[in-house]
């Protein structure tokens, strides 16, 4: 069983290395948009008062895989800052396909903000910051490394996302 893992782990990184960039940071989007998918079900499925701590720790969970995703996008982005003009249009459209849902799980989790034990409100503050931070942090890394034709797009989708993760992060001051 060890050996299987150990060779699931070599293919999972050899085929990381063998992937070009184009193929790197589509996959990183790709796992972002699965993770806010992941998050944006497990916010709409709490109730909409007493939530449960396993529930908000289940959340908080699925908000810490998001930010290891984007942080892994960020990470590319930066070292694969070598897509052509076509390559980066592709990618940031896709990038622009995720801020809906994004926009949707702040919505929705501000509007369940009494679902939330009082105890877990620093919690879910703490996480929507980090989250922000992620996002504005793999945005950074696309527009320093973008090409011309995406950079105005890229900023647009970044000053969005800030807006709404503000109006998010008002609801659960730290």
């Amino acid at each position: 069983m060890k050996l299987t893992y150990a060779l699931f782990a070599f293919a999972s990184i050899a085929s990381s290395i063998a992937a070009t960039p184009y193929e790197a940071i589509t996959a990183d989007v790709a796992k972002i948009q699965g993770e806010v998918t992941s998050l944006d079900k497990g916010i709409t499925a709490l109730p909409t008062s007493q939530a449960t701590i396993p529930q908000v720790v289940g959340i908080a969970t699925t908000a810490r895989a998001l930010i290891t995703a984007v942080n892994t996008g960020t990470t590319h982005a930066i070292i694969t800052g070598n897509l052509s003009p076509e390559e980066a249009q592709k990618v940031v459209d896709r990038i622009q396909a995720i801020v809906p849902e994004v926009t949707n799980t702040l919505r929705v989790i501000v509007l369940k903000h009494n679902a939330f034990p009082d105890t877990s409100l620093a919690l879910v503050g703490r996480t929507l910051r980090e989250l922000n931070i992620s996002f504005v942090l793999f945005a950074d890394a696309l527009i320093k490394y973008a090409k011309p034709n995406v950079i105005k797009q890229v900023v647009t989708i970044q000053a969005d996302l800030i807006f709404k993760f503000k109006g998010a992060e008002a609801a659960f001051p730290v």
